[in-house]
């Protein structure tokens, strides 16, 4: 009795398998479908570009001096001919001041030597060339104390300046007391004449030099634009040369980016660029190929890799963006645009046996389909051959979907993109 029912109850568990092996078998796979639509694709590259400005122009330091006062502040927006900056004056007022002496006591000179001469002439010019020598060996020992003070770093550069700036006064002072003594003691000829007028011509020259020069101890913008950046404070000293304000056209930018040479080739001037940020809030834009530069050079990736790339300018829109310079941006250059082809997701197309395979809904069934493909888009691919318009491929089938197995389209709250 016991073994009849062993026997039972082995019939029912094979009943029991069999049953549950045929309702799994016809139980349909619940899958996601897109039918096969005809529409345009683009290929494109990727990559990050940098805004830059049109008309960025370096501002340099023409004369020396300290900066006494500053205007500006980085971000401010300026006009052509705005005051940025104003240069101490003071050295250079002194020495304007030695030279209109000096061009007045030569003229004063000139006209003196024209008049007769007598023995109290005479004697004043040699007293005048006596105390012009005690005044320049006192400024020679001055000038000579100064600099090396200057470079013991014991007084400033202002203070040497000036005490060579004297020096130089009163050995042209000299020079003029030893000329008025012989002319007192010759009387003028036709070639001091011209030596007198030769020399009033040369302290012309200077003082007008330096009048012109003195214009450049305030600093202007040469053109509209932001300040873009500022190397200079208040009490900074500076040199001939020296960079002290970047001013760039705020309004005229554009996009750099740099493309690898391997697809350089497919750039064209002119091509489309699609421009976005999102944590700038910028939506797709659109922008154009200006210009590729014509020399690639080497740089190296976030990876550590070598690469060769070349640069490339984007014009940008005329939309009011309120980009800066040097904010980065999201960009895909169009390098071919295809209408009218047939796409599908590439999320369902697989490598199966070397080639590229989808599974399409059959009636109710997957059925494996090869195709060919062609350009891929985003999250699209190009179907070169395989597949007609309006056909179900499966998205993202995995490997236990079978051929022939019965599938179930999911019930689909947006449609697949």
């Amino acid at each position: 009795m016991k073994k009849k029912i062993k026997w039972i109850a082995l019939g029912v568990i094979v009943i029991v398998g069999i049953v549950f092996f045929a309702v799994g078998r016809n139980q349909a796979v619940e899958v996601e479908t897109f039918k096969v639509e005809t529409g345009t694709l683009e290929k494109y590259i990727e990559e990050v570009g940098t805004v830059k400005m049109e008309q960025q122009t370096t501002i340099y330091a023409l004369e020396t001096g300290k900066v006494v006062e500053l205007f500006v502040n980085v971000g401010d927006l300026v006009k052509a001919g705005d005051v940025l900056a104003k240069l101490d004056e003071k050295e250079m007022a002194i020495q304007l001041a030695g030279l209109q002496a000096e061009k007045e006591a030569a003229a004063a000179q000139y006209q003196e030597a024209l008049k007769p001469s007598d023995g109290e002439a005479i004697k004043k010019a040699q007293l005048a060339v006596k105390t012009a020598e005690i005044n320049f060996e006192e400024a020679k020992r001055t000038a000579d104390n100064s600099k090396k003070l200057y470079e013991a770093g014991a007084i400033s550069y202002e203070s040497y300046k000036g005490d060579s700036a004297k020096l130089e006064l009163e050995e042209a002072a000299l020079e003029s007391a030893k000329s008025d003594l012989e002319i007192a003691k010759k009387g003028i000829s036709a070639q001091q004449k011209k030596e007198f007028e030769a020399r009033i011509s040369q302290v012309q020259a200077q003082i007008d030099l330096l009048d012109q020069r003195k214009m450049n101890f305030i600093i202007k913008a040469p053109q509209d634009g932001m300040i873009m950046s500022k190397e200079i404070q208040t009490g900074t000293y500076i040199q001939p040369g020296m960079a002290v304000f970047e001013i760039g056209n705020s309004t005229d930018v554009y996009i750099e980016s740099d493309v690898l040479v391997s697809e350089i080739g497919d750039v064209k001037e002119g091509g489309s660029v699609v421009i976005w940020n999102e944590d700038l809030n910028i939506e797709e834009v659109k922008g154009t190929v200006k210009k590729i530069h014509p020399k690639a050079f080497s740089k190296v990736s976030d990876l550590g890799i070598e690469q060769k790339r070349v640069k490339v300018e984007i014009n940008l829109p005329q939309v009011e963006l309120k980009l800066r310079p040097d904010y980065d941006m999201d960009i895909r250059i169009i390098t071919l645009t295809k209408p009218n082809v047939l796409w599908i997701p590439e999320n369902a197309v697989f490598e199966y046996q070397g080639a590229d395979h989808v599974f399409i809904n059959n009636n109710g069934a997957a059925s494996l389909r090869k195709i060919e493909k062609g350009i891929d888009s985003e999250d699209r691919v190009e179907v070169v051959d395989g597949l007609k318009e309006g056909e179900e491929v499966i998205l993202s089938p995995d490997e236990t979907l079978t051929e022939g197995a019965k599938i179930k389209k999911k019930e689909l709250t947006e449609k697949a993109q």
